[in-house]
């Protein structure tokens, strides 16, 4: 199935599938939900009404648990810089309701009060010390985000796989290999720019520009070989990319991926400067003419 174009018609109604598309179960009366791959509350309120969404059915449990990886998430995503830049003041207000009222599993607070402070000590030249203190936004623990992204990415995958007849859809071979998930203010980092540059001519299976652009997502295959790429965006600010396959042949895959600089790096500390990405640069989500 190819989805590099305008995805379907608004719909309501989910996939009939008979089994789980996240974990396989086969579903029944007792476990059988509703599920919305972009969930309702994931992006700012109403942004989805009305357009395009992937909804299918899942069992109960990877329902409930892809919920609470995106409670908060979703909040400390739609308190980075840039995913409230053109909202009117009714959004921005209920983004941060939401930032209150969700709490982040990194610091047991509200997201709204997990900012952290750090405090940097140091000499410039023999005698001459320095101090340096820093507020950074809430962080997400990687591995949450990285949790959270094989849910998505299994959602569309099973769309791309999915048998209407037999009602069932599939899942990748091998694993998933996440390679990096950074701020839109790190867009343009020589990573970002290799995956975009690696992957360009990879066949696109979807391209999605979801509820006003606050949720992008990319599945993209290889021509000669069983891997696949993707990348996912989250409310305008963050951006995570990866491969899909077997790990011997995405071992050879990642060998001419750069490493990061850093400028400053010891045992306990490392520190570099963020590279931003220009719009006429940015090729990892094309056709930005589709809504939905």
């Amino acid at each position: 199935m190819e989805l590099h174009k305008p995805l379907q018609p608004p719909s309501k109604r989910p996939l009939d599938n008979t089994n789980c598309p996240y974990c396989g179960v086969s579903l029944d009366n007792n476990n059988v939900t509703k599920e919305h791959v972009v969930g309702r509350r994931f992006i700012p309120k109403g942004k989805i009404n009305g357009g395009w969404n992937l909804i299918l059915q899942a069992c109960k449990q990877c329902n409930t648990a892809k919920s609470e990886l995106e409670d908060d998430i979703s909040a400390i995503t739609l308190l980075l810089p840039g995913a409230m830049v053109d909202e009117d003041s009714t959004v921005v207000a209920e983004v941060v309701r939401k930032a209150q009222r969700s709490v982040s599993r990194r610091t047991h607070k509200a997201v709204i009060d997990s900012s952290k402070t750090f405090t940097r000590k140091g000499a410039i030249v023999p005698g001459v010390n320095y101090t340096a203190t820093m507020t950074a936004p809430p962080q997400i623990d990687h591995s949450r985000a990285f949790e959270l992204a094989e849910y998505h990415l299994a959602g569309f995958f099973y769309l791309i796989t999915y048998d209407r007849a037999n009602k069932i859809g599939g899942r990748w071979l091998g694993t998933c290999m996440p390679i990096g998930a950074v701020p839109a203010t790190d867009y343009g980092n020589v990573v970002q720019r290799w995956f975009m540059t690696y992957t360009d001519t990879w066949h696109p299976r979807i391209i999605g520009y979801i509820a006003s652009g606050f949720f992008r997502v990319a599945i993209r295959r290889h021509p000669e070989t069983e891997i696949w790429s993707w990348a996912l965006e989250w409310n305008k600010t963050m951006r995570l990319i990866g491969f899909l396959g077997e790990e011997h042949i995405l071992g050879e895959a990642v060998k001419t991926m750069p490493e990061l600089q850093w400028d400053i790096q010891n045992e306990h500390y490392r520190q570099r400067g963020e590279v931003p990405l220009d719009e006429e640069d940015d090729t990892l989500f094309p056709l930005p003419d589709i809504k939905g």
